[in-house]
């Protein structure tokens, strides 16, 4: 049996405290997690394999920490709930409602498109349509903070908006003309999971697309809580569109960048 030491990792456990060990190790016999604890109590002896996880993110017990197919139709509800509570209680009671089709077609659907553009290129799919074509300009994914930090760190909290923007920007014109920009894309090759610059250049400008002024489509977020209130009961109570957009944060932040250029021109 195979004795295998993982050091120096960052160990957050999957137990009932949520134990959490930075510079932790976790033994494992076989293929079974033995022991797991901090640094200071990693165990002497011959292990068969040593693993450095210094600076990595070791979470022993975590089991499809990553799932597709219709999952993705929940993604970004109840992210306030433990995996283990999310999946009784919004999964389990949204899945008796989908149909064999349903699943069928989000599970083909559920497709970045760069990957669907590979699978494509092989033979093995078409593509038919994309999210933007089927819901044209759909928010899926923001900024937010606190209530508290719009007053105590208001001029913190556009400055960052500001490069958020600025950002922006420079990652939608090397979408629009990625052989244009080798430098920009070089670095975007960098923190992603598609490492080729030539499957970004073939799938362009099929990429995300980040609004250039900042403000979020709060019209979608709206259209988006009545969905899940109306159709599977799953908002209790609703919440206005003031209560959830401070859109002036946003606002401000484009006419500083403007004014102040503060990246240059």
């Amino acid at each position: 049996m195979t004795l295998t030491l993982i050091k120096k990792g960052f160990v957050i456990t999957m137990n009932a405290r949520r134990d959490v060990f930075p510079g932790g190790f976790v033994v494992i016999e076989g293929t079974r997690i033995a022991r797991v604890g901090a640094g200071r109590d990693v165990p002497d002896g011959a292990f068969d394999r040593v693993i450095d996880a210094e600076g990595m993110i070791v979470v022993p017990g975590l089991i499809n920490a990553h799932q597709h197919f219709y999952y993705h139709l929940f993604k970004g509800l109840a992210n306030g709930l433990l995996l283990e509570d999310w999946f009784p209680q919004l999964v389990a009671r949204v899945g008796p409602h989908l149909t064999a089709d349903d699943i069928e077609l989000t599970a083909y659907a559920d497709l970045t498109y760069h990957l669907a553009y590979l699978a494509q290129k092989q033979g093995f799919c078409r593509i038919i349509a994309s999210r933007d074509e089927i819901l044209p300009d759909s928010q899926t994914a923001m900024i937010a903070a606190r209530n508290e930090l719009f007053q105590s760190r208001r001029d913190a909290l556009v400055r960052f908006v500001m490069a958020y923007i600025h950002a922006g920007r420079i990652f939608n014109k090397v979408a629009g003309e990625p052989a244009s920009h080798p430098d920009m894309l070089n670095v975007i090759v960098k923190y992603i999971f598609v490492k080729d610059t030539e499957i970004l250049k073939a799938v362009a400008p099929h990429w995300e697309w980040i609004a250039e002024d900042g403000v979020p489509n709060a019209a979608s977020v709206m259209e988006q809580q009545n969905y899940w209130a109306d159709t599977f009961k799953l908002v209790e109570r609703k919440v206005s569109q003031e209560a959830l957009f401070d859109l002036a944060i946003a606002c401000e932040a484009t006419k500083r960048l403007e004014r102040e250029k503060p990246f240059g021109t």
